[in-house]
């Protein structure tokens, strides 16, 4: 599975950037979740 901080380091961006984009967020990723990833 991923994590945020495998997303961030694929996408290169930080883990807070991915939690600032995504407000709805909890402590765990759930499968087919979707996030917001900004250029």
């Amino acid at each position: 599975g991923e994590t945020l901080y495998s997303i961030s380091r694929k996408y290169n961006c930080s883990v807070a950037q991915l939690r600032d984009w995504n407000p709805q967020l909890g402590t765990v990723l759930k499968p087919g979740e979707k996030l917001v990833i900004r250029p």
